[in-house]
């Protein structure tokens, strides 16, 4: 199976390799022309396509899913500040102290970013938040201890922390996408194969091609140097 870009791809490249051999061609010719006494006077026949259209039936077989290059799985700030509060808020306090906070938003910040990599590796998302929140878990035992917060039952207030992060924090990650674009189909493109596609099933692909031809040009630099460049004709 070909896919649509590579296809047409191969048409293109097919018709640059016939203007290619029409110019080994004429300069062939051109080397017998000047060989004769009567034909070197002649004009060198050469074949140059003005443009080409080309009509072209195909069936699309399948779609290839391509996943976004530019994947953010986390807004990094709100996850963050929220991550924040539900920290405090099941510590039972309306703020950590300034040494406890900074400790705790910087960490917060860490396992955002690492939850991120993994999401962007393709991690499967139920280990990567696994991870974060055993993290999240060990940060919300070590602020508690850093501000001598009192806490009834350490795993119990860890439970809750765990089923706070899945209701509020674990929604606002969004999930890798993929998208079916059609320079990406699997087409069908093989005569016997078409006509048993119905007709309503075909598309028809209408190109047209324009030469346009490059050449070398040389000239003299600034410094007096010759030097040659390839430019359009």
């Amino acid at each position: 199976m070909i896919t649509l870009n590579d296809y047409l791809g191969t048409l293109i490249s097919s018709v640059n390799q016939a203007r290619v051999m029409a110019d080994i061609e004429s300069a062939r010719i051109a080397k017998l022309y000047a060989q004769d006494p009567l034909l070197k006077h002649y004009s060198i026949p050469r074949f140059r396509a003005q443009d080409i259209e080309l009509d072209i039936p195909i069936a699309i077989d399948s779609f290839e899913k391509s996943t976004i290059r530019d994947y953010q799985p986390i807004d990094n700030k709100s996850f963050n500040s929220i991550g924040y509060s539900i920290l405090k808020d099941i510590a039972g306090v309306d703020s950590f102290s300034s040494a406890t906070s900074k400790v705790v938003k910087s960490k917060i910040a860490e396992s955002t970013r690492n939850l991120e990599q993994d999401l962007k590796a393709s991690v499967p998302e139920k280990t990567a938040l696994h991870s974060f929140t055993v993290g999240m878990e060990g940060l919300f035992k070590e602020a508690v201890e850093m501000d001598a917060i009192k806490i009834k039952d350490i795993e119990v207030s860890q439970n809750l922390l765990r089923k706070s992060l899945e209701e509020t924090l674990f929604t606002g990650i969004k999930s890798k996408e993929s998208s079916e674009q059609l320079e990406h189909a699997n087409v069908i493109v093989e005569a016997a194969k078409l006509r048993e596609i119905p007709a309503e099933n075909i598309i028809r692909i209408k190109m047209k091609l324009y030469e346009d031809g490059m050449e070398w040009i040389t000239s003299k630099n600034s410094n007096g140097e010759i030097e040659s460049r390839l430019l359009p004709e």
